[in-house]
């Protein structure tokens, strides 16, 4: 059985290998010692997004990763679109001849 400890920070990848970010924090029921929710959050500096992940989304925690169900990466670009982070695709280059 993984602690608490072991894991935090640990990644959070969807069944399809989407990365959704890192465990920071684990929700245990106290009497059956069981998880209940964990939260990842994503971004390497600001969390930008926070997820809380109900035990039945998670399909497997190894001690290098956590993988959950793939409809949570549906739910992660819903969140991207309500914030207006939708396209992070770059902006088309301008044409700047001069003259001349």
């Amino acid at each position: 059985m993984i602690s608490k400890s072991q894991l935090i920070n640990l990644p959070v990848r969807t069944q399809s290998d989407d990365h959704l970010g890192h465990v920071t924090d684990v929700e245990i029921n106290e009497q059956s010692k069981e998880i209940e929710k964990i939260e990842v959050k994503s971004g390497k500096i600001f969390h930008l997004n926070t997820f809380l992940i109900d035990k039945e989304q998670i399909v497997k925690i190894t001690k290098h990763e956590v993988i959950v169900k793939d409809t949570l990466i549906k739910e992660k670009q819903l969140l991207r679109r309500n914030l207006g982070i939708e396209n992070t695709a770059p902006a088309p280059a301008i044409n700047c001849e001069r003259e001349g």
